[in-house]
């Protein structure tokens, strides 16, 4: 049997405190290093967030008709390239096709600058009067589309095209000019008239040339 020895110490078990002096300068530059890390990281967000503004500003500007500020035929096209909403069952996309009368005699008789002013107030007027869900946009020159969505039937298609037309026809004053501001309209109901980009723009352009040589009230 091993008795405790006065003269022997036991081990002490437990945290050993260890200090370290560190010099001032070593903890400066630690600040300086951790500002400066921080200042860098600032900046790297903030240009991010930069370039991501400026790339969807571009992607607006290249979609965008410069004079009337609807979608322009690019973007028309690209969505409507989308074949999955084509055949969408609950919401697939039809088409109205619709051409300014009288555009090119008023250009003639009235010039270009009223002619542009005709355009911007279809345009805006077109744009009022369609549903959030829907899509306006300047096919070129005097020709328009829209994309509508979740129409059923060809008397939705006429009830809508007839409402179109209601809140875009009005007569406005350019240069002390009366200006009477019309068009004609055309459909292609998805589905129905058509399965592809082609067939529905086809259909929808030629009801809309009808309609514009009989001069005729209702949509075929």
């Amino acid at each position: 049997m091993i008795l405790d020895s006065p003269g022997l110490q036991k081990p002490v078990l437990g945290l050993m405190s260890c200090t370290c002096d560190v010099p001032v300068w070593g903890i400066m530059l630690i600040g300086v290093f951790v500002l400066c890390l921080v200042v860098c990281l600032f900046m790297a967000i903030r240009y991010c967030k930069r370039a991501l503004a400026d790339c969807n500003w571009a992607r607006v500007q290249a979609d965008t008709d410069d004079l009337t500020g609807l979608w322009n035929r690019h973007a028309i096209n690209r969505t409507l390239q989308d074949g999955q909403r084509l055949r969408d069952v609950d919401a697939p996309w039809s088409v109205i096709f619709i051409d300014i009368n009288g555009l090119k005699s008023i250009n003639d008789n009235c010039g270009h600058l009223v002619g542009d002013c005709v355009l911007k107030v279809f345009a805006q007027g077109l744009s009022h009067s369609i549903r959030f869900s829907d899509y306006a946009g300047r096919w070129g020159g005097d020709e328009f589309i829209v994309l509508v969505s979740g129409m059923r039937s060809n008397a939705d298609m006429e009830n809508f095209c007839h409402k179109l037309q209601q809140e875009t026809s009005k007569t406005i004053i350019v240069d002390g000019k009366e200006i009477t501001i019309s068009a004609s309209f055309g459909y292609a109901l998805a589905s129905v008239d058509g399965e592809s980009v082609t067939d529905l723009v086809s259909v929808a352009d030629s009801r809309m040339y009808k309609n514009k040589q009989h001069r005729i009230a209702g949509f075929c």
